[in-house]
């Protein structure tokens, strides 16, 4: 099988391609390498240096090439090389920055992935695109399910996820042969991550035993879900909807359904590392969520997604390959 995957050389989408191409499959990464996280000049999740990480570790693989290309270049591509599934994960990441920059955010994600959508069902591809947890936004009801009601994302960036949404839905309402699979990623973390999220920071903070953020008073809760599960689930959700009779708009909560607070994720750091953390307590962010909590039955059920990794376990083997992979510690 053909399969294109844009943001192909991003956290998510380099493992997915490694893993996509070890099953025989061959894969077309898209990426623009230094269009991330809404910041071009700088770059605080090092994320260009982790891109070409990624695109190096697979360049010379057996069905594997990249095409380096900005948001609005996909489209062509899609109808040039005609795959025959299309897993769209390029996006612009980060809650703050998305609250400084609203109009880009909703440029490239929003209408970037209409783009995306138009061009695949132009040429009866199946597609399956990101969508994010956040769009949960406020909710207090938990755990979260894709039935519930999500009228109060917290950002513009959940909002840019949730039009997303809301814009696959219709379209595939009106065109009832499109094949759209949303996936809600639950926080993914794991080697390669992104390096301005917590599970980066605490673990080269406690190991500098240098003061780690620690925002409001721990208590907010986050559904931590290891790459190598994402991925699992990714997989699973080509295969359904490259599935004839799997058409129409179909949206999956991907999460380990194990959340835990801030508190006791900092502890759990500590455990890794061996260190104690050096905590500096500041107030809770703009834009930040009290707690994500997935309910991923449906996951389980229909895509035969598992999320069995152990958080002490994927932060046992983030934290090795911080060591490893000559990143300044």
């Amino acid at each position: 099988m053909k399969v294109l995957v844009t943001g192909g050389c991003g956290f998510i989408g380099g493992h997915l391609c490694e893993k996509l191409i070890a099953q025989g499959h061959t894969v077309l990464a898209t990426d623009h390498l230094r269009n991330c996280c809404g910041q071009d000049s700088q770059d605080p999740a090092g994320s260009y240096n982790r891109k070409i990480e990624a695109l190096t570790a697979l360049t010379g693989l057996d069905g594997f090439s990249f095409h380096g290309c900005e948001m609005g270049d996909i489209p062509d591509l899609i109808r040039e090389w005609s795959p025959d599934a299309v897993c769209h994960l390029a996006a612009l990441g980060g809650v703050r920055e998305s609250i400084r920059d609203a109009q880009r955010y909703t440029e490239v994600n929003l209408c970037g992935t209409m783009r995306v959508m138009e061009a695949c069902y132009a040429i009866n591809t199946p597609l399956v695109f990101a969508s994010s947890s956040s769009v949960y936004g406020t909710n207090t009801k938990v755990p979260f399910c894709e039935t519930d009601v999500v009228d109060s994302p917290n950002s513009p960036y959940a909002c840019s996820k949730r039009a997303c949404e809301l814009f696959a839905q219709t379209f595939a309402r009106n065109h009832h042969d499109a094949n759209i699979v949303a996936l809600r990623f639950f926080t993914v973390y794991g080697p390669r991550g992104r390096r301005d999220m917590a599970p980066f920071k605490f673990l080269r903070g406690i190991f500098n035993e240098e003061p780690i953020t620690m925002y409001g008073d721990g208590s907010s809760s986050r559904d931590y879900t290891y790459i190598d599960d994402i991925v699992g689930g990714i997989l699973g959700s080509i295969r359904f909807i490259c599935d004839e009779k799997n058409s129409g708009y179909h949206c999956f909560n991907l999460g380990s359904s194990r959340p835990v607070t801030l508190a006791s994720f900092i502890q759990t750091c500590e455990r890794v590392v061996g260190k104690k953390a050096r905590i500096m307590q500041c107030k809770q962010q703009d834009g930040d969520v009290p707690a994500t909590y997935s309910d991923s039955s449906k996951a389980q059920t229909v895509l035969g997604f598992s999320a069995e990794t152990p958080l002490v376990d994927g932060l046992r083997d983030t934290f090795e390959w911080m060591q490893k992979s000559g990143i300044k510690l």
